[in-house]
């Protein structure tokens, strides 16, 4: 009826809305961030910078498996505490990027047996990770498994160096959200930079190929022998990136240099 009030929103609902809106949008941002690149440094800066912020921690880490090595090697990670000294973060620096999680490590099981998540109130009271926990400052930690079609890609860190604390239910929910995309854009870059490389040791061996048939070509040309050493030091020179290159034939008990590059300087 005219002049009745409408009822009020409920202040409980109206947050859980916002929330939504939010994380709607931060997850939508970061996936763009993440779909515009292939490479896989641009994108673990962006993921740990991103997460750090989002997510309201202090420090964000991110390791990747090596299948060869059954290890969660540290890659990147993120801090925007002031807490801590730059010298303690140097000498922390350089150990950090020496220090693997081993894939049989009770926690990394049991983050990966429970739906790809795991909150650690304390790492010190972990045995295995222990020395990591008391070198790198970690007390409450919550890790997400980065993980594509069942196939475990890496690990994300959040955490407060040196503090304890706990994660809501909302930032859990999101923290997933973010492992879940991170983990389909780090495969993708994986994937591309191992085509690279498939590619590139492909176009070397066709190089190879090609540069031993015109030495076996010229041999059997009857050409001089002046042509011939002077056609094989191009060819390996240019096959192996060197920076020149030389023939020597040893006469009597000395070496005599019967060709050489003209782009190598010292010989």
């Amino acid at each position: 009826m005219p002049g009745d009030l409408l009822p009020s929103p409920n202040p409980q609902e109206h947050f859980r809305l916002q929330a939504a809106l939010r994380e709607s949008e931060i997850l939508r941002e970061l996936a763009e961030l993440l779909a515009s690149s292939l490479d896989l440094e641009r994108i673990l800066q962006v993921l740990v910078k991103r997460s750090t912020q989002v997510c309201e921690v202090e420090r964000c880490a991110v390791w990747l498996l090596e299948d060869a090595r059954g290890m969660f090697h540290p890659k990147t990670y993120h801090l925007s505490t002031q807490l801590l000294d730059h010298q303690t973060i140097q000498a922390a620096d350089a150990i950090w990027y020496r220090s693997p999680l081993p894939f049989d490590d009770p926690v990394i099981h049991r983050l990966l047996s429970e739906q790809g998540m795991l909150y650690v109130e304390d790492l010190r009271a972990e045995p295995g990770l222990r020395r990591v926990a008391e070198t790198f400052l970690v007390r409450s930690i919550l890790l997400v498994a980065l993980v594509r079609e069942g196939r475990p890609v890496g690990i994300l860190s959040l955490d407060d160096p040196a503090q304890a604390r706990t994660f809501s239910p909302e930032l859990q929910q999101l923290a997933r959200a973010i492992g879940q995309q991170a983990a389909i854009a780090i495969d993708n870059a994986r994937l591309y930079q191992q085509a690279q490389t498939e590619k590139r040791r492909a176009e070397e061996l066709i190089g190879r190929a090609r540069s031993i048939s015109q030495v076996a070509l010229t041999v059997n040309s009857s050409e001089d022998l002046s042509t011939i050493f002077t056609v094989a030091v191009d060819h390996l020179v240019r096959g192996l990136g060197a920076d020149g290159g030389a023939i020597a034939l040893l006469d009597s008990d000395a070496l005599s240099l019967v060709n050489s590059n003209r782009n190598c300087s010292t010989m």
